[in-house]
Parts: structure tokens; C-alpha cells; sequence
């Protein structure tokens, strides 16, 4: 989160904005070769999680929604 702010800080300007988001817990194959305890439980997650398309569209929103153009910080 320290980087979104300094970027903000140093590309200070009219019509510049800069936004930091996490698109959510999504059932991607990241964990799938680990044996470890995080990947069983990001296994175990996996029907309750966003796809990724989802979280795709969530980036797409804050990049293309109009409700978004004028905003600075939230």
C-alpha cells in the first residue's frame, strides 16, 4: 500500500490518479505444486472463491467505469 501512495505523490497532477486494488481471494492454479499447509487450504477455498475472470472484471471496472474518472481517493 506504501507504493500506490508515493506513486500518487510523485504523479501529482489534473487528470492523474492512482489506485492500489486487490482483486479478491480467486481460484487460480498458483498453489497447485506445493505441498504445503497454504496450498491445501487455498485447495480447500477453491469453490468459494472469485474466478479469475471476476477478478479481471474488477480491474477493468476501475479502469474503464465513468463513475470512477473523477475520483481521487476513497
Amino acid at each position: 500500500m506504501l507504493f500506490p501512495f508515493e506513486l500518487g505523490r510523485h504523479l501529482s497532477g489534473p487528470g492523474v490518479g492512482v489506485f492500489a486494488l486487490h482483486p479478491g481471494m480467486l481460484a487460480t492454479r498458483i498453489w497447485n505444486g506445493n505441498r504445503d499447509l497454504a496450498s491445501l487450504v487455498a485447495c480447500l477455498a477453491t469453490p468459494f472463491v472469485g474466478s479469475p475472470d471476476r477478478g479481471g472484471e474488477r480491474v477493468e471496472r476501475l479502469v474503464i467505469d465513468p463513475e470512477v474518472a473523477g475520483v481521487r481517493e476513497r
